[in-house]
């Protein structure tokens, strides 16, 4: 009876650490869905992130708006734009509607911008700039022929067009972006500054998913808001900010992605106020698996 007794507890105990066992399994694998041990990540700059912006067509209006929302052209006040495509040479007219933030818009800053705009805009002729006072700046490839050769030139390849971003002073990418604590919900972005300058940057990101070699803008699933706090990045700096995208974008699937953020490099004035100097686009690709 004593030997019955043993044999029942030992049988109870193995029943018990099985269940145990299994529930361990379990566990093991919803930490290993949330947690994507096995994970690339890449870090990439302004270039990579404008050149795959391109379009073939001065007519897409969606194309050509995201083209000048990542150019900041709003950042010299209120505009719209209009294409001119009836014939030729087919513009892209932009109306300054308001002056205001960092405006108005200099005679060099358009420049730079109308020669990104021509070469990721394939078949766009000339830049038209007009302001609320009606004086309208005119840029053309022909303009621009003697100081920078045929623009379009620029747009054929990624390293042609950072050939470009070059002439503009954007060399080696100030900072540089790694992960960690990838999840299909989140992640945490290590930003580190390689220079003796200061950025400025906010809470907003980007989020892409590749798609048939294209990088396609991931839907929300809410409307994306964030606060408008300035956050600054001092020299040789290496900070962390955890970034979680379900509340506007979900659980994402499988697949390849990145997030980007913008940083603006702070100059100070003879008076001691800001100035702002290039923008940047700085983007951490991953694979979710």
């Amino acid at each position: 009876m004593g030997l019955l007794l043993v044999l029942g507890k030992v049988i109870k105990m193995k029943k018990i650490f099985k269940i145990l066992f299994i529930a361990f399994i379990v566990i093991s694998q919803v930490a290993c869905n949330n947690q994507n041990s096995n994970y690339s990540a890449s870090s990439t700059g302004t270039a990579e992130y404008l050149f795959n912006l391109r379009t073939p067509y001065i007519g897409d209006n969606t194309a050509v708006g995201r083209l000048l929302n990542a150019l900041d052209i709003r950042n010299y006040g209120h505009y719209t734009f209009e294409l001119k495509t009836s014939e030729e040479p087919y513009a892209l007219i932009i109306n300054y509607s308001l002056v205001e933030g960092n405006g108005p818009i200099t005679k060099e800053a358009m420049i730079k911008k109308s020669t990104k705009l021509l070469a990721l805009i394939n078949n766009a002729d000339e830049i038209h700039w007009t302001f609320p006072d009606n004086a309208t700046n005119i840029i053309t490839l022909q303009d621009l022929y003697i100081d920078f050769g045929n623009i379009k030139d620029y747009g054929r390849t990624i390293e042609d067009f950072r050939r470009l971003l070059h002439r503009h002073g954007f060399h080696e990418e100030p900072i540089t972006f790694s992960v960690k604590n990838l999840t299909n919900s989140g992640l945490t972005l290590i930003i580190e500054n390689n220079t003796a300058n200061e950025y400025l940057y906010g809470e907003p990101f980007s989020l892409y998913h590749r798609l048939n070699n294209v990088w396609t803008e991931v839907k929300q699933i809410e409307l994306c808001a964030f606060t408008s706090q300035g956050i600054i990045l001092t020299a040789n700096a290496n900070v962390q900010r955890e970034y979680n995208w379900t509340w506007c974008h979900g659980i994402l699937p499988r697949g390849e992605y990145r997030i980007t953020k913008t940083f603006m490099r702070i100059h100070s004035n003879p008076g001691g106020e800001w100035e702002f100097g290039n923008t940047y686009y700085i983007s951490a690709e991953f694979t979710l698996t």
